[in-house]
Protein backbone atom coordinates (compact mmCIF):
# COMPACT_ATOMS: atom_id res chain seq x y z
CA UNK A 1 0.00 0.00 0.00
CA UNK A 2 2.74 2.45 0.89
CA UNK A 3 4.70 1.73 -2.27
CA UNK A 4 1.58 2.21 -4.40
CA UNK A 5 0.84 5.49 -2.63
CA UNK A 6 4.41 6.68 -3.18
CA UNK A 7 4.24 5.88 -6.88
CA UNK A 8 0.88 7.65 -7.18
CA UNK A 9 2.25 10.79 -5.51
CA UNK A 10 5.37 10.62 -7.63
CA UNK A 11 3.36 10.31 -10.85
CA UNK A 12 1.00 13.14 -9.88
CA UNK A 13 3.94 15.43 -9.06
CA UNK A 14 5.58 14.70 -12.43
CA UNK A 15 2.33 15.50 -14.28
CA UNK A 16 1.82 18.76 -12.39
CA UNK A 17 5.43 19.77 -13.06
CA UNK A 18 5.07 19.02 -16.78
CA UNK A 19 1.74 20.73 -17.48
CA UNK A 20 2.31 23.68 -15.11
CA UNK A 21 5.84 24.18 -16.47
CA UNK A 22 7.01 24.25 -12.82
CA UNK A 23 9.86 21.74 -12.33
CA UNK A 24 9.95 22.42 -8.57
CA UNK A 25 7.14 19.87 -8.25
CA UNK A 26 9.69 17.21 -9.14
CA UNK A 27 11.12 17.62 -5.64
CA UNK A 28 7.88 16.10 -4.37
CA UNK A 29 8.54 13.07 -6.55
CA UNK A 30 12.06 12.75 -5.14
CA UNK A 31 10.79 13.00 -1.56
CA UNK A 32 8.09 10.35 -2.19
CA UNK A 33 10.59 7.90 -3.66
CA UNK A 34 13.11 8.51 -0.87
CA UNK A 35 10.53 7.97 1.87
CA UNK A 36 8.94 4.77 0.61
CA UNK A 37 11.05 3.09 -2.06
CA UNK A 38 14.50 3.21 -0.46
CA UNK A 39 17.70 5.12 -0.94
CA UNK A 40 18.76 3.52 -4.21
CA UNK A 41 15.46 4.58 -5.77
CA UNK A 42 15.95 8.04 -4.30
CA UNK A 43 19.33 8.43 -5.98
CA UNK A 44 17.91 7.27 -9.29
CA UNK A 45 15.02 9.71 -8.83
CA UNK A 46 17.45 12.61 -8.47
CA UNK A 47 19.08 11.81 -11.81
CA UNK A 48 15.83 11.09 -13.65
CA UNK A 49 14.03 14.17 -12.35
CA UNK A 50 17.05 16.26 -13.23
CA UNK A 51 16.62 15.12 -16.83
CA UNK A 52 12.88 15.82 -16.63
CA UNK A 53 13.62 19.31 -15.32
CA UNK A 54 15.84 19.86 -18.35
CA UNK A 55 13.16 18.51 -20.68
CA UNK A 56 10.46 20.75 -19.19
CA UNK A 57 12.59 23.86 -19.52
CA UNK A 58 13.79 22.91 -23.02
CA UNK A 59 10.22 22.31 -24.22
CA UNK A 60 9.32 25.85 -23.21
CA UNK A 61 12.38 27.67 -24.58
CA UNK A 62 16.05 27.06 -25.40
CA UNK A 63 18.19 26.55 -22.32
CA UNK A 64 20.26 29.45 -21.07
CA UNK A 65 22.76 30.08 -18.31
CA UNK A 66 19.99 30.80 -15.82
CA UNK A 67 18.31 27.51 -16.70
CA UNK A 68 21.56 25.63 -16.20
CA UNK A 69 21.94 27.24 -12.79
CA UNK A 70 18.36 26.27 -11.98
CA UNK A 71 19.05 22.65 -12.89
CA UNK A 72 22.11 22.68 -10.64
CA UNK A 73 20.08 24.09 -7.78
CA UNK A 74 17.43 21.44 -8.35
CA UNK A 75 19.95 18.61 -8.16
CA UNK A 76 21.43 20.13 -5.00
CA UNK A 77 17.99 20.51 -3.43
CA UNK A 78 17.01 16.96 -4.38
CA UNK A 79 20.25 15.65 -2.91
CA UNK A 80 19.60 17.58 0.29
CA UNK A 81 16.12 16.06 0.53
CA UNK A 82 17.56 12.59 0.00
CA UNK A 83 20.21 13.11 2.70
CA UNK A 84 17.76 14.66 5.17
CA UNK A 85 15.25 11.83 4.84
CA UNK A 86 18.02 9.25 5.09
CA UNK A 87 19.28 10.76 8.34
CA UNK A 88 15.73 11.02 9.69
CA UNK A 89 14.85 7.43 8.83
CA UNK A 90 18.12 6.13 10.26
CA UNK A 91 17.53 8.03 13.50
CA UNK A 92 13.93 6.85 13.64
CA UNK A 93 15.03 3.25 13.10
CA UNK A 94 17.65 3.56 15.84
CA UNK A 95 15.05 4.97 18.23
CA UNK A 96 12.62 2.18 17.39
CA UNK A 97 15.28 -0.49 17.89
CA UNK A 98 16.30 1.12 21.17
CA UNK A 99 12.71 1.10 22.41
CA UNK A 100 12.24 -2.52 21.32
CA UNK A 101 15.49 -3.47 23.06
CA UNK A 102 14.37 -1.79 26.28
CA UNK A 103 11.11 -3.73 26.20
CA UNK A 104 13.00 -6.96 25.53
CA UNK A 105 15.51 -6.43 28.34
CA UNK A 106 12.75 -5.32 30.70
CA UNK A 107 10.85 -8.57 30.08
CA UNK A 108 13.87 -10.85 30.43
CA UNK A 109 13.66 -12.85 33.68
CA UNK A 110 16.44 -11.91 36.07
CA UNK A 111 18.76 -8.94 36.03
CA UNK A 112 19.73 -7.34 32.74
CA UNK A 113 21.13 -4.13 31.30
CA UNK A 114 22.45 -2.60 28.10
CA UNK A 115 25.33 -0.24 27.39
CA UNK A 116 26.53 2.05 24.61
CA UNK A 117 29.49 0.93 22.44
CA UNK A 118 31.91 2.77 24.75
CA UNK A 119 30.54 0.95 27.82
CA UNK A 120 28.38 3.72 29.27
CA UNK A 121 25.21 2.37 30.86
CA UNK A 122 22.17 2.83 28.63
CA UNK A 123 19.33 0.92 30.29
CA UNK A 124 18.73 -1.49 33.17
CA UNK A 125 15.61 -3.54 33.70
CA UNK A 126 13.24 -3.14 36.67
CA UNK A 127 14.63 -6.29 38.30
CA UNK A 128 17.98 -4.55 38.83
CA UNK A 129 16.30 -1.54 40.43
CA UNK A 130 14.30 -3.81 42.71
CA UNK A 131 17.42 -5.77 43.69
CA UNK A 132 19.49 -2.73 44.67
CA UNK A 133 16.47 -0.84 46.01
CA UNK A 134 16.50 2.48 44.15
CA UNK A 135 14.13 4.34 41.85
CA UNK A 136 14.78 5.21 38.18
CA UNK A 137 15.13 8.89 39.15
CA UNK A 138 17.81 8.06 41.73
CA UNK A 139 19.69 5.96 39.19
CA UNK A 140 19.61 8.81 36.64
CA UNK A 141 21.14 11.17 39.21
CA UNK A 142 23.90 8.67 39.89
CA UNK A 143 24.54 8.15 36.17
CA UNK A 144 25.10 11.90 35.75
CA UNK A 145 28.05 11.89 38.16
CA UNK A 146 29.55 8.39 38.04
CA UNK A 147 30.98 6.70 34.91
CA UNK A 148 30.19 3.21 36.28
CA UNK A 149 27.03 3.74 38.33
CA UNK A 150 26.45 0.07 39.17
CA UNK A 151 29.96 -0.32 40.56
CA UNK A 152 28.93 1.20 43.90
CA UNK A 153 26.86 -1.96 44.57
CA UNK A 154 29.74 -4.30 43.69
CA UNK A 155 31.72 -5.85 46.54
CA UNK A 156 34.92 -3.82 47.16
CA UNK A 157 37.09 -6.91 46.66
CA UNK A 158 35.57 -7.51 43.20
CA UNK A 159 35.58 -3.97 41.80
CA UNK A 160 39.13 -3.70 40.47
CA UNK A 161 39.09 -7.13 38.84
CA UNK A 162 35.64 -6.52 37.34
CA UNK A 163 36.69 -3.11 36.02
CA UNK A 164 39.82 -4.53 34.33
CA UNK A 165 37.88 -7.41 32.77
CA UNK A 166 35.25 -4.98 31.44
CA UNK A 167 37.90 -2.65 30.01
CA UNK A 168 39.58 -5.58 28.23
CA UNK A 169 36.25 -6.69 26.77
CA UNK A 170 35.51 -3.16 25.54
CA UNK A 171 38.93 -2.84 23.95
CA UNK A 172 38.78 -6.25 22.25
CA UNK A 173 35.06 -6.08 21.43
CA UNK A 174 34.68 -9.62 22.74
CA UNK A 175 32.02 -11.21 24.99
CA UNK A 176 32.68 -11.32 28.72
CA UNK A 177 31.66 -13.83 31.37
CA UNK A 178 32.53 -12.71 34.88
CA UNK A 179 31.51 -13.41 38.48
CA UNK A 180 31.18 -10.87 41.27
CA UNK A 181 29.21 -10.05 44.38
CA UNK A 182 26.48 -7.41 44.35
CA UNK A 183 24.87 -5.71 47.33
CA UNK A 184 21.15 -6.31 47.72
CA UNK A 185 18.79 -3.67 49.13
CA UNK A 186 18.84 -5.44 52.53
CA UNK A 187 22.63 -5.24 52.89
CA UNK A 188 23.35 -8.84 51.84
CA UNK A 189 25.89 -9.61 49.10
CA UNK A 190 24.85 -12.15 46.48
CA UNK A 191 27.06 -13.87 43.90
CA UNK A 192 26.25 -13.24 40.23
CA UNK A 193 27.57 -14.48 36.91
CA UNK A 194 27.48 -11.74 34.25
CA UNK A 195 27.23 -12.68 30.59
CA UNK A 196 27.90 -9.62 28.41
CA UNK A 197 27.87 -9.77 24.61
CA UNK A 198 28.34 -7.07 21.95
CA UNK A 199 26.16 -6.43 18.92
CA UNK A 200 27.69 -5.34 15.62
CA UNK A 201 26.62 -3.62 12.43
CA UNK A 202 27.32 -4.84 8.91
CA UNK A 203 30.82 -3.37 9.05
CA UNK A 204 31.63 -5.26 12.22
CA UNK A 205 31.57 -2.21 14.47
CA UNK A 206 30.19 -2.66 17.99
CA UNK A 207 26.79 -0.97 18.30
CA UNK A 208 26.04 -1.85 21.91
CA UNK A 209 26.46 -4.28 24.79
CA UNK A 210 23.79 -6.53 26.30
CA UNK A 211 24.15 -8.22 29.67
CA UNK A 212 22.25 -10.86 31.58
CA UNK A 213 23.08 -11.62 35.21
CA UNK A 214 22.34 -14.90 36.97
CA UNK A 215 22.26 -15.31 40.74
CA UNK A 216 24.71 -18.16 41.52
CA UNK A 217 24.84 -17.72 45.30
CA UNK A 218 23.26 -21.11 45.99
CA UNK A 219 25.70 -22.81 43.62
CA UNK A 220 28.62 -21.08 45.32
CA UNK A 221 27.37 -22.10 48.75
CA UNK A 222 26.90 -25.72 47.70
CA UNK A 223 30.34 -25.78 46.08
CA UNK A 224 32.03 -24.41 49.18
CA UNK A 225 30.28 -27.08 51.29
CA UNK A 226 31.88 -29.92 49.31
CA UNK A 227 34.82 -31.81 50.80
CA UNK A 228 38.18 -30.49 49.67
CA UNK A 229 38.90 -33.65 47.67
CA UNK A 230 35.64 -33.23 45.74
CA UNK A 231 36.48 -29.59 45.05
CA UNK A 232 39.90 -30.57 43.70
CA UNK A 233 38.42 -33.23 41.42
CA UNK A 234 35.76 -30.87 40.07
CA UNK A 235 38.33 -28.12 39.54
CA UNK A 236 40.56 -30.54 37.66
CA UNK A 237 37.70 -31.77 35.47
CA UNK A 238 36.62 -28.19 34.71
CA UNK A 239 40.16 -27.44 33.56
CA UNK A 240 40.41 -30.41 31.18
CA UNK A 241 39.99 -29.06 27.59
CA UNK A 242 37.80 -32.02 26.61
CA UNK A 243 34.33 -33.28 27.34
CA UNK A 244 34.48 -35.26 30.58
CA UNK A 245 32.05 -37.01 32.89
CA UNK A 246 32.33 -38.47 36.36
CA UNK A 247 29.79 -41.04 37.54
CA UNK A 248 28.83 -42.80 40.73
CA UNK A 249 29.51 -46.55 41.09
CA UNK A 250 25.99 -47.08 39.77
CA UNK A 251 26.76 -45.15 36.61
CA UNK A 252 24.86 -41.98 37.45
CA UNK A 253 26.45 -38.61 36.59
Amino acid sequence: YRRALALAICGAAVLVAWFALDPSWLLVAVAALCMWLGWEAGLVAIGVTGLLWTAILFSHAPLGMDDAAGIGLFVAAAGAIWLLIQVFRTASLSDALDQDTKKLVADVPGLGWTAYPDGRLRFINPAVLAFIGITPAELRRIMETEPNPLERWTHPDDRERGRLNWERALKAGEPLIDENRALRYDGVYRWFRDTIVPTRDRRGRVTGWYAHTNDITDQKTAYEALPQSEVEVRTLMDAVPRTSLRTTPDGLP
